[in-house]
């Protein structure tokens, strides 16, 4: 089975959620329905992250909106609710705190991942984008490196590089005199120097 025909737990959280609700919507009063979604969530909170009942609510609000469309309801009880979950903050886009990027690098000098974490701290470029990126997308002249493509393993077609997604996914990003350094060491050490380290 591939992976994007195998539902994660986030959907299935949302899928037994939704399911859940249609049996109560189909067989208990509709009016107690509000307040039950609310103190459901209360309960929730304490046990998922929030980007996973955030999940949960919009799988809910999609099965609620069937619902009125449906005239099962008059209208939605998500619209009475007072709070409702938030998507939170994702792990992804986070910035490093001033003294956090030389801790990290610390940790991987005399790796192999050393050049690769540091392009990924000091340019924001991920990860995936850092792996694709190749020697003429450097300008040391401009102090410039190029982001058109990243790398994208998939079940059907394996290791591919694909382009950005979007416009803004292509971008020249300028670097500072120490990353270019630590780029051009890392070609210029020979191919054994690179791979024992």
């Amino acid at each position: 089975m591939s992976s994007g025909s195998r539902p994660g737990r986030r959907e299935a959280a949302g899928r037994h959620f939704c399911l859940g609700a249609y049996f109560q919507l189909s067989e208990g009063p509709k009016s107690r329905f509000s307040t039950d979604i609310e103190s459901l969530y209360t309960g929730l909170d304490k046990r998922l992250a929030q980007r996973t009942l955030h999940f949960i609510h919009c799988t809910l609000g999609a099965c609620i909106g069937a619902a009125v469309r449906s005239r099962k309801l008059a209208r939605s009880p998500i619209s009475d609710m007072a709070v409702m979950p938030s998507p939170g903050v994702g792990e992804h886009g986070k910035a490093l705190e001033p003294d956090q990027p030389e801790a990290l690098l610390r940790g991987f000098r005399g790796t192999v991942y050393f050049p690769i974490v540091a392009v990924a701290a000091f340019t924001g470029a991920r990860r995936n984008e850092v792996r694709a990126l190749s020697w003429s997308d450097l300008d040391v002249t401009a102090k410039t490196l190029r982001i058109e493509r990243a790398i994208e393993l998939t079940e059907a077609r394996g290791l591919t590089i694909k382009p950005p997604k979007t416009k803004r996914g292509f971008r020249e990003i300028t670097i500072d005199d120490d990353l270019i350094a630590l780029l051009m060491g890392t070609r210029e050490a020979p191919a054994d120097r690179r791979r024992d380290s």
